[in-house]
């Protein structure tokens, strides 16, 4: 009869080649769960943000235009000013593209059109900078707009949803 014994190294002793094969699975078990649990952790994914799609206007206050932004879902947009004075009938629309990362709002202007009692007066290209470095906040029906003004100067708009576009 063979012996199915050999000698462990470190003991001394004898050890059945079952027991070292299973000894074997069990350091290696323990090796996979150290590795495991040495895995960083995931990212989360960034909180969805609100769709800003829509109509937004600001509220009018005396002697001041009433300006509206829209952003449609082709990733266009549209700045449009209003007159303030009754009678007053032209108005100017700025054009262009917007995207969005995160809270980033990026808009850029490519065309300026100016409106009289609903007739095009005349339309021309403009890369026009508004709402430079701009973030942006949905909260209910507010959109808050913070951006660094033409002159360098930190700034804020809040405007109000008006209706959602598709």
């Amino acid at each position: 009869m063979r012996n199915n014994y050999k000698l462990c190294k470190f003991m001394k002793t004898p050890i059945p080649s079952s027991q070292k094969t299973i000894n074997l699975l069990l350091l290696a078990g323990m090796f996979s769960t150290c590795l495991s649990a040495c895995k960083k952790d995931k990212p989360q994914p960034p909180e969805p943000v609100k769709s800003i799609m829509g109509d937004w206007y600001t509220s009018l206050k005396t002697g001041e235009q009433r300006t509206h932004i829209y952003f449609f879902s082709d990733s266009t947009v549209a700045t449009r000013k209003l007159p303030y004075a009754d009678g007053e009938t032209t108005d100017t629309v700025y054009s262009g593209r917007f995207r969005t990362q995160g809270d980033s709002l990026k808009i850029s202007i490519t065309e300026k059109t100016i409106n009289q009692q609903g007739a095009v007066l005349s339309k021309e290209p403009s890369n026009i900078k508004i709402f430079q470095q701009a973030t942006y906040k949905i909260t209910g029906p507010n959109l808050v707009l913070n951006y660094t003004d033409t002159d360098g100067a930190a700034a804020r708009i809040t405007f109000l949803r008006l209706l959602p576009l598709m």
